[in-house]
C-alpha cells in the first residue's frame, strides 16, 4: 500500500504473501481482507482495514462508501495537523510579541537580549541562538546572550566580517547556509563537523537604519523555515 496507494482485496489473507503480518486474524475465522490506503497529497497518512469472514467481498456500494470514509479520514487528519501547526505558530508569535513588548519595558537591556535569544532557541527543538552586539568602534561583534550550551563553544568575541555572522554584518541582510561545513565563510568547520545536518541562519538586529548586531540561528537536521526567519525578524 505504501508503494501504491491502492487498495487491496483478499479473499484469504493465510495464502497472500502481502498479507503475511495480518494471518493472525485467521484464527478468529477472519481471512478476508479489504484494505485502502488514507492519502493527503503525496503524505501516506495511515491505512483502513477491514477483516471479514470467510466468502466476505465489499459489494460496489460498499467500495464506494469505504473510498468516501477513507476521504473523510483523510480529510480530518490533514485538518487536525493545520490546525496544532497554526497553534504552534500562534504560540511562537506570540512568545516573541511579549519579548518585544520587554524591550520597551525593560531598564535591563542584558536581560531583554537573554529573552530575545531564549525565544529565539526556542522556535524548534535543539536550536540554538546568539545575540552578537556590534562594537563600532572596534568594529567587532560580540556574543552577548546566548541560548543552548552548544553555542558558547564558539568565539565570544570576533572581527566583525569573521565567520557566518560576518556574512550578516556585511551584507547587513538575512542569511541563510544549508552546509556551513563547505561554506567558505566558516571559521569553526570542526564544529559544524561534530553536528551534521545542522544549518546557519543569520538575521542582522537594525534599529532603523543602524546595525546594532546579528541575531544566529542554528538548527539541526534542516533549513530554518520561511515562517521561522520571519519571526526572528520581528
Amino acid at each position: 500500500l505504501a508503494r501504491s496507494r491502492g487498495s487491496i482485496d483478499v479473499s484469504d489473507v493465510t495464502a497472500d504473501p502481502r498479507t503475511a503480518s495480518m494471518r493472525w486474524a485467521a484464527g478468529f475465522g477472519l481471512r478476508s481482507l479489504f484494505a485502502a490506503p488514507i492519502v493527503s497529497g503525496d503524505d501516506l497518512l495511515g491505512v483502513l482495514t477491514l477483516h471479514g469472514v470467510d466468502g466476505w467481498k465489499p459489494g460496489e456500494e460498499e467500495r464506494a462508501l469505504l473510498v468516501a470514509l477513507v476521504a473523510r479520514i483523510a480529510f480530518s487528519v490533514r485538518n487536525v495537523r493545520e490546525y496544532s501547526e497554526a497553534v504552534q505558530r500562534a504560540t511562537r508569535l506570540r512568545e516573541l510579541v511579549a519579548v518585544t513588548r520587554s524591550i520597551s519595558a525593560s531598564l535591563d537591556p542584558a536581560a531583554v537580549m537573554q529573552a530575545i535569544a531564549d525565544a529565539a532557541g526556542a522556535l524548534s527543538p535543539g536550536a540554538l541562538a546568539t545575540m552578537h552586539i556590534y562594537d563600532r568602534d572596534r568594529d567587532q561583534l560580540r556574543a552577548f546572550a546566548v541560548s543552548g550550551e552548544e553555542a558558547r563553544r564558539f568565539p565570544v568575541e570576533r572581527a566583525a566580517d569573521f565567520g557566518l555572522p560576518g556574512l550578516v554584518t556585511t551584507t547587513r541582510r538575512p542569511v541563510i547556509v544549508a552546509d556551513p561545513v563547505q561554506h567558505p565563510a566558516t571559521a569553526v568547520p570542526d564544529w559544524w563537523r561534530r553536528h551534521p545536518g545542522a544549518t546557519y541562519c543569520g538575521v542582522p538586529i537594525l534599529v532603523g537604519d543602524t546595525f546594532v548586531g546579528v541575531l544566529d540561528f542554528i538548527v539541526p537536521g534542516r533549513v530554518a523555515s520561511q515562517e521561522e526567519q520571519e519571526l526572528l525578524q520581528l
